[in-house]
């Protein structure tokens, strides 16, 4: 009926508007940070090598809200991203996950 698009329509605008107000609290506190990574240590911004079981594969250590995990794009806050942030060339990490422990070496 007219009335249920009416409704659904509404519900969309009303969770758009919810977001919007979101990020723009987001943006509220946000900072612009420059990357003055002269150290060579993993942190958010960088992108790492990191060789498993012999294959390499490249991450990239993003924000919270930038993490997409099917294209390599890894939150700092997720558990791989936590193990590698503050590491250099040549580090061991080990990561705890659900089917055990995974060894990465930073490449």
């Amino acid at each position: 009926s007219e009335n249920s698009e009416y409704n659904a329509a509404k519900e969309g605008l009303a969770f758009v508007e919810g977001r919007i107000q979101e990020i723009e609290e987001i943006l509220k506190t946000a900072q612009v940070v420059e990357n003055q990574n002269n150290n060579h240590q993993v942190e958010v911004g960088t992108s790492v090598l990191v060789e498993i079981d012999g294959k390499k594969e490249l991450f990239q250590i993003v924000g919270d809200f930038e993490a997409d995990p099917l294209n390599k794009k890894l939150s700092h806050t997720s558990p791989i991203g936590q193990a590698l942030v503050g590491k250099k060339v040549g580090d061991w990490v080990e990561v705890e996950v659900p089917a055990g422990k995974i060894k990465y070496k930073i490449v």
